[in-house]
């Protein structure tokens, strides 16, 4: 068996965008439950409450999305690979589903009360950009964000 290993982030963004894609429905039925056990945890971390503009980042089928939307929040859900979004808006239908990265967000500064990712960052090429992107891009100034990666 050979790695494909690469320095790239385009051919790493390019790998994940296919492979996401290809598993979105084992990676719901199997996966889904278990990461459905943090989302009580994420949203109360990030303050989430009725009312609430929540961007989950890296929704993937829709889990945290749809914890929120039961709380009362007012839910967008991105994530890069259209399977993915298609799964969270079957499954979260009232919330606004949309395929974008969370890389170079589609929203204005200080668009959303909180931001919420689980388990979605630890896939990225760099990390650490979550941080200058989605924290303090979208969210600056109220602190209010929460990630079940232990990576950042």
């Amino acid at each position: 068996m050979s790695i494909q290993v690469s320095s790239d982030p385009r051919a790493f963004r390019a790998f994940e965008h296919t492979g996401w894609n290809a598993v979105s429905e084992a990676y719901e039925s199997a996966i889904g439950p278990l990461t459905a056990q943090s989302a009580e945890i994420t949203l109360d971390a990030a303050g989430v409450a009725p009312g609430c503009k929540v961007l989950d980042v890296c929704t993937g089928h829709g889990v945290l999305a749809l914890a929120a939307r039961q709380r009362g929040a007012k839910v967008c859900a991105l994530d890069f690979a259209e399977a993915m979004v298609a799964a969270a808006h079957r499954n979260v239908p009232t919330a606004e589903c949309r395929q974008g990265d969370a890389q170079d967000l589609p929203y204005a500064e200080n668009a959303f009360d909180a931001i919420v990712c689980g388990y979605g960052i630890s896939w990225w090429k760099c990390a650490a950009c979550f941080a200058p992107e989605v924290v303090w891009r979208s969210v600056f100034g109220n602190d209010r964000h929460q990630t079940t990666d232990t990576e950042f």
